[in-house]
Order: C-alpha cells, then sequence, then structure tokens
C-alpha cells in the first residue's frame, strides 16, 4: 500500500471516532436540555400558581376577613384623637425614671404615664 492511503485511511478512522464522540456528547446534550425546558416548565407553573395565592391572598375581601379573625382590632373612637398641642410637655422631674430609657434624644412632646400636679 502506498503511504497517502494509510495516512487516508488514519484520517478516516480519527473522523469516525470524532464524529461517534460527538453524537453522543450530542445526544447528552439534548437529554440534559429537555431535562432544563421541563424544570422551566416545572417553574413556570409552580410561578402561575404563586401568583394566583398571591392575588387572592391579596384580595382586600380576603384581608378583611382574615384581618378580622386574626388581629381582632376595633376602629377607633373620637377621644383617641386629639391634636398634638394638647399633649403633655416633658416634665423635668429627677426622681421619674422612665422603664425604658431612650437611648437617642427624643422630642420635646412626649405621652406620660403619670400627672403632673
Amino acid at each position: 500500500m502506498r503511504r497517502s492511503t494509510l495516512i487516508f485511511i488514519a484520517f478516516t478512522i480519527c473522523i469516525s471516532v470524532a464524529l461517534f464522540h460527538i453524537k453522543y456528547r450530542v445526544l447528552e446534550l439534548e437529554q440534559e436540555l429537555i431535562t432544563v425546558h421541563k424544570q422551566i416548565f416545572k417553574n413556570e407553573e409552580t410561578i402561575h400558581i404563586l401568583e394566583a395565592e398571591w392575588s387572592h391572598l391579596n384580595d382586600p375581601s380576603t384581608l378583611q376577613k382574615l384581618s378580622q379573625q386574626l388581629l381582632k382590632l376595633k376602629p377607633i373612637s373620637s377621644n383617641q384623637i386629639f391634636a398634638f398641642n394638647r399633649l403633655p410637655y416633658r416634665v423635668n422631674d429627677p426622681s421619674f425614671e422612665p422603664e425604658n430609657p431612650p437611648t437617642k434624644p427624643t422630642s420635646r412632646l412626649m405621652l406620660s404615664n403619670y400627672s403632673t400636679h
């Protein structure tokens, strides 16, 4: 045989092996792509379900029912509303020690739990 024929046969064998490898690699990647598409579809379904649940939970009537059941809130009465100028000024009484002293300076107006004489 000629040398060129041997080179051609070796070249053909190398290309055949490379194509065989590429074919099976492509099949693996196609399977991976199918798996990824299934996961994407599953995630989209989950997102759709969560959005529907979120819409239901954020519905004003649902929120009102839940707040009435869980929070037990009552409407405020008119005697609970008043202007800031009706708040008593803070008394500089050295004997007064607050239970939880503030860590930062607060405004001059504060509600007091004690009566001033």
